[in-house]
């Protein structure tokens, strides 16, 4: 995207291009938009430019103060007006306004929630062929905990035993966070790989890198072809696990499972709606990644279950799912009191 469209999107949604005014601001950045882009882009647009075009005038598209530089040895150089931050080193240079590169957008605003008055100075989000990440949004009044389900990971509801099991284990130890007020967090929602051979990731998921190693994870070992679950016969099996009872929303942001099909489900659309009732009944919130984009009867039923906002169909990019599962999870919040 250029710079042109880059400012117009993240002003479509109430945002600027970002303003960096010091040290911090501009490692943070760097360290978090490599978490989001990995290897595949080199830098992307912030919102400095010189509309002048003069090497001596700068301005952010926020009307920030131009009170920070790191720029490259030889920058600004003239002949080009719009700014890259380079990834490898945090280094700023200047690019053409019409180079197709992410960009990132942020916002200044006050957290209103009733647990806490302090100033968020910036939100950012990450875009990327298409996509939207939040790079900041890691919870500060929870944790998420979330699973993970992959069509075709077992033949029978066996993982899904397997799995209620480790989590017992873990919610009887002593792995337990506290929130910025001193209430101590529930472990017993986890974020792994559902498989015969259940191999958990990491149960405290709250960065777009942790997400990134999950997905890629999971992603490699989906068995092909893929096995048909019966998602209503699994989930409400589940369900009633004297486990999951209904978590506190007073204290916890609800649990997030994710569904990973890659086949059409031969039970049929009702089949995962019932299923994803049995668990939303609970107090969850649920995802779904269709692993086959080419599909659409299966997003055309994903869609039916969980409404298009809560469905994303993978290509082949793992930052755009990875995205896309970040974006939910950053607008999932506890109801605090």
């Amino acid at each position: 995207m250029n710079f042109t469209s880059a400012l117009s999107y993240c002003q479509s949604i109430g945002y600027s291009l970002v303003s960096i005014h010091s040290m911090a601001e501009n490692s943070f950045l760097q360290k978090q938009a490599g978490f989001a882009l990995g290897m595949t882009y080199q830098s992307f647009y912030i919102g400095l430019y010189s509309p002048s075009r003069q090497t001596n005038n700068w301005v952010y598209t926020d009307g920030s103060a131009y009170d920070f530089t790191n720029w490259i040895q030889g920058e600004p150089s003239g002949a080009r007006w719009s700014v890259g931050f380079r990834l490898s080193d945090g280094k700023w240079q200047t690019v053409s306004n019409s180079a197709s590169i992410p960009f990132v957008c942020s916002a200044t605003f006050n957290n209103t929630s009733p647990a806490s008055t302090t100033m968020v100075p910036m939100t950012t989000t990450f875009s990327g062929s298409g996509s939207t990440v939040s790079l900041n949004c890691a919870p500060q009044l929870t944790t998420y905990y979330l699973f993970h389900f992959v069509d075709g990971s077992g033949t029978s509801d066996a993982t899904f035993t397997s799995t209620q099991e480790l989590v017992t284990i873990m919610s009887s130890s002593d792995n337990l966070d506290l929130d910025n007020r001193g209430i101590q967090q529930n472990t017993r929602y986890m974020f792994g790989l559902m498989g015969s051979d259940f191999i958990g990731f990491p149960n405290n998921v709250t960065n777009v890198q942790q997400i990134y190693e999950a997905f890629n994870s999971l992603n490699s070992r989906i068995p092909f072809p893929p096995i048909f679950i019966n998602y209503t016969a699994s989930l409400t099996q589940m369900a009633n696990n004297s486990i999951y009872n209904r978590f506190d929303p007073n204290k916890e942001a609800p649990p997030v499972a994710i569904l990973y099909p890659g086949v059409q489900n031969v039970y049929g659309a009702q089949n995962i709606k019932d299923g994803v009732t049995a668990l939303t009944n609970l107090g969850f919130k649920v995802l779904a990644v269709n692993m086959n984009a080419g599909i659409t009867d299966l997003t055309a039923n994903l869609n039916d279950a969980l409404g298009p906002d809560n469905v994303y169909t993978y290509a082949s990019t793992t930052t755009d799912a990875v995205a896309f599962i970040m974006r939910r999870l950053c607008i999932i919040k506890p109801t605090l009191s």
